[in-house]
């Protein structure tokens, strides 16, 4: 690879490129011979050296009334390929993300006990971003203190998460003043909440909590978690 390959695969121009190989094959040069030698016009070069002189990779060099140029220590490029490899890296991570969301066949964690229950409750306080809304259809008796994440009720104010919660009558008087028009309840004779089982929507996965079992199993799958999305937002609006 040639110095001007080099320099270009850094993401320099290329006429930034050949102002700093003439530098660097003729040394300290004035603006007029930078022009000549390069055979850049010398208008260009007053914004292309002025550009290179922000970046660190030239150098002004007084000479008497005028002013020389010289291209800083070719190490420094070391930094700007460290930063590429980074920015790389960067970008990589997150396609994968992006593919793994989109392409990955959907996987099953299972949790047993009380401590189960805790771990999947820390799982949707780690995996919530920042002002992020999970969806919940709460059990009958829900949360004890011997299933309850401390962890969560901390996260959770912090990052202000948003709460969508459909629940049973009994649980629905006792919902927070901030819950009015968050929470829906569903009328006692349907029963759905007799089995003192719990299902939340949260980021990519779909977790199933039973409280009388002590037992959760989480799917892990963004297009079965949206699709149970709008089954829930579905029966949220009608009730």
């Amino acid at each position: 690879m040639n110095h001007l390959a080099l320099l270009k695969s850094l993401g320099l121009d290329d006429q930034t490129s050949r102002t700093y190989v003439t530098l660097i094959e003729y040394g300290d040069l004035s603006l007029s011979e930078l022009s000549r030698k390069s055979r850049i016009h010398r208008v260009a070069l007053y914004k292309i050296v002025a550009e290179m002189h922000e970046d660190n990779l030239i150098i002004t060099v007084p000479d008497g009334k005028r002013k020389r140029y010289r291209a800083s220590d070719p190490g420094l490029l070391e930094a700007r390929f460290i930063a590429q490899q980074k920015t790389f890296k960067d970008s990589v991570l997150q396609l994968k993300k992006q593919y793994n969301r989109k392409n990955r066949r959907p996987t099953i964690t299972f949790r047993e006990g009380a401590k189960g229950i805790k771990e999947t409750f820390d799982d949707l306080a780690q995996a919530l971003p920042k002002d992020g809304v999970y969806y919940r259809y709460s059990s009958k008796v829900g949360n004890n203190p011997e299933t309850r994440s401390d962890l969560y009720f901390q996260v959770r104010k912090k990052k202000n998460f948003g709460r969508y919660v459909i629940t049973g009558e009994v649980k629905g008087k006792k919902k927070d003043p901030d819950m009015d028009r968050m929470m829906k309840v569903i009328p006692t004779k349907t029963d759905l909440f007799d089995d003192d089982i719990s299902l939340v929507i949260y980021e990519d996965r779909v977790a199933f909590v039973d409280y009388t079992q002590q037992m959760t199993f989480t799917i892990s799958s963004e297009r079965i978690a949206n699709f149970q999305r709008k089954l829930f937002m579905l029966l949220f609006k009608k009730l």
